[in-house]
């Protein structure tokens, strides 16, 4: 038995100790002489209902084993390429206000990617032997949001100002069309890029009978996953459109049309293919 779940509204109250018993009493009805679990976080309910530990597991399962196999793709090459792409454009710029800008984007760049490396990493290679307790939970979260989340921000601000000063040249509406297209593009990619890293796998996992409970029991729903996901990622077709008219000196009408097409044909396979 393993992967008993209760939505949070409804913990505390003595039902997942009820999913236990109705899944023991199957057993037996259907003649086991022998049960056995496994669980990597709430072992306390289970030890309260007289389970008997017989061994600790020291690796991780297929789950954790297909994350630390990605973890190369998803941590570490990003993380480099964002420091060479600081390097590079130092190289090239010359006024010292944007150095000192790029100079702590960068420096926030190395924060994030030495928590990762001296901080997540080393909690994550400890889930398979202490679960994803309350408390680690909490623990991940605060170092992902002080010292990954609110940096990146402020690289995109940094971005962003680097960007609008580069473009002063052109009307304000051609700039803030380039830049939201551009932002969206790159947030898009990196959504993807971690979904088909680690979801899509994991769907292989996952029995098809219960696949949208585990999107709903991790947070993300079908509702989620179009914000997340579906909208940043089609936003960018209705503003393409004016780019045709108003858009940078220097960017040809050729470029723009190729990415409207181009997403275009996405959105025809996703609707024709994926959502069915």
């Amino acid at each position: 038995m393993a992967l008993v779940y209760v939505k949070n509204e409804y913990r505390n109250k003595g039902f997942g100790a009820l999913l236990c018993e109705k899944n023991q009493n199957i057993g037996k009805e259907r003649g086991l002489k022998e049960i056995f679990l496994f669980t990597s976080t709430v072992e306390s309910l289970y030890t309260r209902l007289g389970w008997q530990l017989l061994e600790r597991l020291k690796s991780g399962g297929r789950i954790m084993q297909l994350f630390h196999d990605k973890v190369l793709l998803f941590y570490y090459v990003p993380a480099i390429l964002n420091i060479m792409s600081h390097i590079l454009v130092l190289c090239f710029c010359s006024r010292f206000s944007f150095r000192v800008a790029l100079w702590s984007s960068m420096a926030m760049g190395l924060l994030s990617v030495s928590t990762t490396l001296f901080v997540i990493i080393p909690i994550q290679n400890d889930l398979p032997t202490l679960g994803l307790t309350p408390e680690i939970n909490s623990k991940l979260l605060m170092y992902a949001l002080f010292f990954q989340v609110l940096p990146a921000a402020l690289q995109v601000m940094i971005a962003i100002g680097i960007l609008n000063n580069h473009l002063k040249g052109t009307t304000l509406i051609g700039r803030l069309l380039f830049m939201a297209v551009f932002f969206l593009s790159v947030y898009s990619l990196g959504t993807f890029y971690m979904e088909s890293m680690v979801g899509y796998p994991m769907w292989l996992l996952i029995d098809p009978s219960d696949w949208l409970a585990t999107r709903e029991a991790i947070g993300l729903n079908i509702p989620a996953f179009v914000w997340v996901f579906l909208i940043p990622f089609y936003l960018p077709l209705p503003l393409l459109v004016p780019m045709l008219w108003k858009r940078p000196n220097g960017i040809p009408k050729y470029p723009v049309l190729m990415m409207l097409f181009s997403i275009l044909w996405i959105f025809m396979v996703t609707a024709v293919y994926f959502v069915p």
